[in-house]
């Protein structure tokens, strides 16, 4: 069973063009083209007593847990080989752009995945690679590669890394690689959850909590979940430094060969009411299940073009 919550680099495989420098009003709404995507409040009285959700765990009848939820988001089918092409705009608290256009490939072996993940332009970043490999075995953590052309070297990322951000963007490794679903214990939000989605909390585990804070960065994370499509919709992550948070939210939703994607992801890292930053990723094309040769995963393919 797979217990690695679904990476970014299977989103991006994902973010707001007109951002006021004041973000949030009393009820948090993040600004973005336009678009107010609202947040909600966060509730100072302890979770109501556990409601059955809509569905039930099919190997006991029993109501499905939070961890459940999580796993089936993350074996939600996403294709056995995918190929996408999008754009990746970086904006800073004085509404400055960049724009990165990437390439990504993926593949799923077994119960893992290999992902490969190349900028294609501008010129200064073009070449910039990322290789993951996800690993469903619990005790086996991913690895992660990135390749800076400028540097003409490959560097495999530690587990310290993985909280950086990847190319200047909110996303960090960790969210690229993936985060482990085993590593969390998770809480149903009852008086917000609805017909419509789940919410929940998830909490680094007591007995590994430094760990899983120093990997990924975050000491709390409020999720959001479609039921319909068992997709992480939106997400609130508390960071380690304490007075920072991060908004992240999905739209422009779509079905291409039965599966569910997104056009649209963005996240936005604030600091009490004000914009730090902010990165949109929007897919242009996608395409399933079409022939990928396994020499693409490799740290080899990393130092050339790859589409």
């Amino acid at each position: 069973m797979i217990k690695k919550q679904k990476s970014f680099a299977s989103f991006l495989a994902a973010i707001f063009l007109s951002l006021s420098g004041e973000v949030f009003s009393s009820s948090p709404s993040i600004l973005v083209e336009n678009e107010a995507v609202e947040f909600s409040k966060e509730q100072n009285k302890q979770p109501s007593p556990l409601e059955k959700p809509s569905l039930v765990n099919e190997s006991n009848d029993q109501p499905l847990t939070a961890e459940n939820i999580m796993e089936l988001v993350d074996q939600r089918y996403d294709g056995d080989t995918k190929k996408q092409y999008g754009r990746l705009t970086l904006i800073d608290k004085r509404k400055n752009k960049r724009v990165r256009n990437i390439f990504q490939l993926s593949k799923i072996y077994g119960e893992d995945k290999r992902v490969i993940t190349q900028v294609l332009s501008p010129s200064e970043v073009s070449g910039t690679t990322i290789l993951a490999y996800e690993w469903d075995e619990v005790k086996r953590e991913d690895e992660t590669w990135l390749y800076l052309p400028q540097l003409r070297k490959v560097k495999r990322l530690a587990t310290t890394d993985k909280s950086s951000y990847f190319l200047g963007s909110d996303f960090t490794y960790s969210d690229l690689s993936g985060l482990e679903v085993e590593d969390f214990s998770y809480e149903f939000i009852n008086n917000e959850s609805t017909n419509e989605q789940w919410v929940l909390f998830a909490k680094p585990k007591k007995d590994i909590g430094s760990i899983v804070i120093d990997k990924t960065g975050y000491i709390k994370i409020k999720y959001w979940i479609d039921k319909e499509k068992m997709m992480i919709v939106k997400a609130k992550y508390w960071l380690k430094d304490g007075s920072k948070v991060k908004y992240y939210n999905v739209s422009g939703f779509d079905k291409i060969d039965d599966i569910w994607i997104f056009r649209r992801a963005q996240m936005v890292l604030s600091q009490g009411k004000k914009m730090l930053h902010a990165s949109i990723f929007e897919i242009d094309t996608v395409e399933y299940n079409h022939k990928v040769k396994d020499e693409m995963f490799t740290t080899y393919a990393m130092e050339r073009k790859i589409e």
